[in-house]
């Protein structure tokens, strides 16, 4: 389940295996099932080989090189949390944590026009105030398992939406994974954000909820 990817030179190509075992119609179990059989994998245009270079991650979304170009960030969707994987330099083929418990469930990850901080755009917001499924399901593997027996594959993403917050949510972090911004909307106008992106007059944000792109103007001073 083939799902982002960035460039990490004009031969080299590093993407996200969301799941090994599970297609994007078994969303329910991408998200509750806990399998960790998400991927990173690296693929040199010309000779053809690919390379497995991270397993065991939960629902691999999002990656984006880093500004050190040593280095990618992965978004652990099913984790709620960012990944980083060295890929040269000191660090070569150590993974650490780039950012945890994060205020929603990270779907894709961009450099911004700065050149050394991210949007994260947030499939789902976790919310203090709001009951999270992903969230209270976690600790209870028995019951997860339940769920997963008694709903359909096709009622997956209902449910989860359903549950999930009517709250659109994305941040901007720092190269050292730090939120510095966020950017909300109680609304509901836009959620389940996919992607944020910078252009020069504006932040454009896509979503996997709703047929249209959304525009926040910058102000220039």
């Amino acid at each position: 389940m083939a799902d982002d990817l960035d460039f990490i030179n004009q031969d080299t190509i590093i993407f996200s295996d969301a799941s090994t075992s599970l297609a994007l119609t078994q969303f329910l179990n991408l998200l509750l099932g806990f399998k960790g059989d998400g991927r990173v994998i690296k693929f040199n245009l010309k000779t053809k080989e690919a390379k497995t270079i991270l397993t065991n991650l939960q629902l691999a979304n999002g990656i984006q090189i880093h500004s050190d170009k040593q280095s990618v960030l992965i978004a652990e969707t099913g984790a709620a949390r960012i990944v980083r994987y060295y890929f040269d330099g000191p660090k070569n083929s150590t993974h650490e944590y780039f950012a945890e418990n994060l205020p929603g469930l990270p779907d894709n990850i961009r450099i911004t026009d700065k050149g050394n901080t991210y949007y994260i755009g947030f499939a789902a917001a976790r919310l203090r105030n709001h009951w999270s499924l992903l969230d209270f399901l976690a600790p209870y593997p028995t019951i997860r398992n339940l769920l997963l027996l008694i709903t359909p594959e096709s009622l997956g993403f209902m449910l989860f939406e359903k549950t999930m917050a009517n709250y659109g949510i994305f941040v901007e972090v720092d190269e050292k994974g730090e939120i510095i911004k966020s950017w909300h909307d109680p609304t509901g106008f836009t959620k389940m954000i996919s992607q944020v992106i910078d252009a020069d007059d504006a932040m454009y944000i896509g979503s996997y909820a709703h047929g249209y792109l959304a525009k926040i103007y910058k102000r220039h001073s």
